[in-house]
């Protein structure tokens, strides 16, 4: 972790650097052991630096950095297009008659699902 963060985490949680540097060895390692992630995997270093601010009691509130954190993945775009697709989907109008007349095609529902489910997947990630 390159030095002004570790720094910068110390000053925050009242830790010396050097307590601050094992926090993040130990991190590491709880990364990699507990969410079995190699450190090229993209979001290796994201869930790192959580780990250590959980141990600094530096963590923030979850929803300003699942925005964060949205913003500087590619799952955003992802979650964006699924959003946008079934935002397509329920503004059709031949759906919304095909609701009302208990038409509701099996396809259209596993797209639904499958969208909704990717949406909830890349949260979870986030979280």
């Amino acid at each position: 972790m390159p030095s002004n963060i570790i720094k910068s985490f110390a000053d925050k949680s009242g830790k010396s650097e050097q307590e601050v540097e094992k926090l993040w060895n130990k991190a590491i390692k709880i990364v990699k052991d507990k969410y079995e992630k190699k450190e090229n995997d993209r979001d290796f270093y994201a869930i790192a630096t959580g780990v250590l601010k959980k141990m600094l009691n530096l963590e923030e509130n979850k929803f300003s950095n699942m925005y964060e954190n949205m913003m500087n993945e590619s799952s955003y775009k992802d979650m964006h297009e699924l959003i946008i697709d079934i935002g397509d989907m329920l503004t059709d109008q031949r759906l919304h008659d095909a609701i009302s007349n208990h038409e509701f095609s099996d396809s259209v529902e596993k797209k639904l699902v499958n969208h909704l489910n990717g949406i909830e997947s890349i949260i979870k990630g986030v979280f």
